[in-house]
């Protein structure tokens, strides 16, 4: 009762402070209240990425250095579920890398203040984030570059999907080790279908 109590009372109390703080300085609030609808609502970027939603089955060829021979992953598998109304797709993916469980968790969205797709990567092969960001080409390809953190520092990455209507991804994953681009991972999604 007393937690309540307090947060009741500090709600009341910094209301007015923080009412101050959300008026413009400068500026139209009835412009910048539509800019926020603007951003804050689902168009057809986000639609067009809900027909990703459903499991797909993954294999996976990792390459530990130039000219070797690729590490062979099958039997993987995604899960794509819509999220926050339509605003963002989770993609959950298992299977095995080295011998070793891998899971791994993407959230994906297209940012309308930025007009880019933004995505966010985290697996249990590492305790940091990749970040990427990026928009398809005139082929319907879609690049997405960003940074991903490693024991080795910052890594700059390039992530590269062809998409055969909505049941086929095939991606190639790049990163940048000094001066060279190499690339590390291909990975092709196809979608589990159901009867």
């Amino acid at each position: 009762m007393k937690l309540m109590q307090f947060l009741l009372a500090f709600g009341l109390l910094a209301a007015p402070v923080f009412a101050q703080e959300s008026e413009p300085a400068h500026g139209d609030q009835a412009a910048e209240m539509q800019a926020w609808m603007e951003f804050m609502t689902p168009g057809e970027n986000h639609a067009n990425q809900e027909k990703w939603v459903g499991e797909f089955t993954v294999s996976t060829k990792h390459w530990m250095q130039p000219g070797a021979e690729p590490i062979l992953s099958e039997g993987g598998k995604m899960v794509n579920t819509s999220m926050m109304g339509g605003r963002y797709l989770m993609s959950k993916h298992t299977s095995t890398f080295m011998g070793m469980p891998f899971e791994g968790l993407n959230i994906q969205g297209y940012d309308n203040a930025k007009k880019k797709f933004v995505s966010v990567w985290v697996d249990n092969h590492g305790t940091g984030l990749m970040i990427a960001e990026g928009n398809f080409d005139e082929n319907g390809v879609l690049t997405l570059g960003g940074m991903m953190s490693s024991p080795m520092g910052e890594i700059p990455v390039r992530e590269v999907i062809t998409f055969e209507g909505t049941d086929k991804q095939h991606m190639e994953m790049f990163m940048s080790m000094g001066e060279q681009e190499m690339k590390v991972m291909e990975i092709d999604m196809v979608r589990v279908v159901t009867n």
